[in-house]
C-alpha cells in the first residue's frame, strides 16, 4: 500500500510530495521541476516569496516608484554632500578641523532634539496618516538638501544656521518616513511576511544607491523633481492601509 503526502505552501503551489511505502519503511521525496528562466531569477532577487500572493496588489506599484525615488534621492544626496563639504572649507589650507567639528556636533544635537520633540508631538497621528507622513518626509529631506547646496554661497554665522535647520528637517524625515515605512510594509504583507519585504526594500534601495552613484553628473534640479513625483506617484498606487482609505495623496 502507497500513501501520498504533498506539501504546498500558503498559495497552493506543490512544494513537496512524500510517498510512502513498504509499509511505512520507507519515504521518498519528490521535488516538482520548475523551469525558471534566466529573467525570472534575476526578477526574484527584488521579490518576496510567494510573489504575488505573498502581498497585496498595490506592492508593485509602490515598490517601483520607490525605488525611483531612492536613485534621484541619492543622486541629489551627493550633490549636497558636495556642498557641505565646500562649506566647511575642504580644500581650503586657512580652514579650521575644529570649527567644521563643532559644526558637526552642532548639527547631530539639533537633529536629535528634533527627532524627540517630533515624535512626542506627532507620534500616535503617524500610522492612521502613514501616507501623508510619507510624503511628507521626502519633503523635508529635499528641503535639507536644498538648502545644503545654498550653504557654500552664505557667509559663516548665516550657514551655520542653515545648516543646523537643516539637520533638523533631517531628522523629522527620519522619523516620518521609518514610521511610515513600518506601516505601509505592514499592510503590504499578507504572509506575515513583514521582516521579508523589509529586507527586500532595503536591498532595492542599496542597489538604487549604488546605481546613482555611477550617475552623479546629472543636474541638480532633475533628481528632486523626480523624487518628490515618485514618492507621490508611489503613494496614490496604494489603495487602502488598515482599515483606513487615505485620500489625501490617493487617486481613489
Amino acid at each position: 500500500m502507497t500513501n501520498r503526502i504533498v506539501e504546498t505552501d500558503e498559495a497552493g503551489h506543490v512544494t513537496a510530495t512524500y510517498i510512502c511505502s513498504d509499509r511505512g519503511r520507507r519515504i521518498d521525496l519528490l521535488k516538482p521541476e520548475r523551469k525558471i528562466g534566466l529573467w525570472t531569477q534575476i526578477l526574484s532577487i527584488f521579490l518576496p516569496t510567494g510573489y504575488p500572493s505573498s502581498v497585496t496588489d498595490d506592492y508593485m506599484w509602490y515598490q517601483i516608484y520607490d525605488s525611483l525615488q531612492a536613485f534621484s534621492s541619492s543622486i541629489a544626496g551627493l550633490l549636497s554632500s558636495r556642498a557641505v563639504l565646500e562649506g566647511v572649507g575642504v580644500g581650503d589650507a586657512s580652514a579650521s578641523p575644529t570649527a567644521a567639528l563643532l559644526l558637526s556636533v552642532l548639527q547631530d544635537s539639533m537633529g536629535r532634539i528634533a527627532t524627540i520633540l517630533f515624535a512626542h508631538r506627532l507620534g500616535t497621528s503617524l500610522e492612521p496618516e502613514c501616507k501623508m507622513y510619507r510624503l511628507a518626509a521626502d519633503i523635508f529631506n529635499d528641503t535639507a538638501m536644498f538648502l545644503d547646496c545654498l550653504s557654500p554661497a552664505l557667509p559663516k554665522v548665516p550657514r551655520v544656521i542653515l545648516l543646523s535647520f537643516s539637520s533638523i528637517l533631517r531628522a523629522l524625515c527620519g522619523v516620518a518616513a521609518g514610521s511610515s515605512k513600518a506601516s505601509l510594509s505592514a499592510h503590504f504583507a499578507r504572509w506575515g511576511n513583514l521582516g521579508e519585504l523589509n529586507a527586500v526594500s532595503k536591498f532595492s534601495m542599496s542597489l538604487m544607491v549604488v546605481v546613482s552613484g555611477e550617475m552623479c553628473l546629472l543636474t541638480e534640479l532633475q533628481p528632486r523633481r523626480v523624487h518628490v513625483r515618485a514618492h507621490q506617484t508611489s503613494c496614490q498606487g496604494i489603495w487602502r492601509v488598515g482599515t483606513t482609505t487615505l485620500s489625501r495623496y490617493g487617486s481613489e
